[in-house]
């Protein structure tokens, strides 16, 4: 069949695995550098129009989201989409919320209508205690975007604060907690499909699908149930 050649560059925490899937097919990775730039380049590709999925991994094994970028790929040219900006990766421990972004860059972590602003270091590293969002009681969904360059990152996987209360984040199988279950969802849970999970991803699993800390045929079915759009 015909091919050409596609090349992904942009941003990431330093030293960083970024990833690229076609159709849920790994096809290409490459290592962020000390200042989070990436360049992933890709030949004999299909052409065609074809959704790539790109996910980073930073130094500590903390996953990014998946960010989903369409391309038409025609044959013996190459096609390139540049200024690729990963979300931040975020987990908690406690009431501590660390995770990764480019270097001195804005991070910004949300729940709702509330946020607070921490700078990322010079390895990409940010952390804050998550009072500093002086959330109320209940169970709380917190994301967190990055900015860099003028540029804002798709939010990050969620993580789930608790306030006073037991957890009460229903199982709707909404991964990236945006409100629906769509193709976004599906996407995360083909990736992570019989694979082991980091405890940030058990945890998801835990709240939003049936918690037996895998994802696998169940959850496929727990999705199709209370898929939106």
């Amino acid at each position: 069949p015909p091919v050409g050649s596609a090349v992904f560059s942009g941003l990431s925490s330093p030293q960083s695995v970024v990833r690229v899937y076609a159709g849920g097919r790994f096809v290409g990775e490459s290592v962020s550098g000390a200042d989070g730039s990436f360049t992933v380049p890709l030949e004999g590709v299909h052409t065609g129009v074809c959704v790539f999925g790109i996910i980073g991994t930073d130094a500590t094994g903390r996953y990014t989201a998946l960010l989903n970028i369409p391309m038409n790929i025609t044959k013996d040219s190459r096609s390139s989409v540049s200024g690729i900006l990963l979300s931040p990766s975020l987990t908690i421990s406690g009431n501590l919320l660390t995770g990764s972004a480019p270097p001195s860059a804005s991070v910004v972590l949300f729940s709702g209508a509330r946020r607070t602003s921490v700078m990322s270091d010079r390895s990409g590293a940010f952390s804050t205690d998550s009072s500093a969002l002086q959330l109320p009681t209940g169970t709380h969904t917190v994301r967190a975007v990055v900015e860099a360059g003028g540029t804002v990152s798709a939010a990050s996987l969620p993580v789930y604060v608790e306030r006073g209360v037991p957890r009460s984040v229903p199982r709707d199988a909404d991964l990236n907690s945006d409100g629906r279950t769509n193709i976004t969802d599906f996407s995360i849970l083909m990736y992570w499909y019989r694979r082991p999970l980091l405890p940030s991803i058990i945890e998801i699993e835990r709240v939003r699908l049936n918690g037996d800390g895998r994802m696998d045929f169940t959850d496929f079915s727990i999705m199709a149930y209370h898929w939106t759009h």
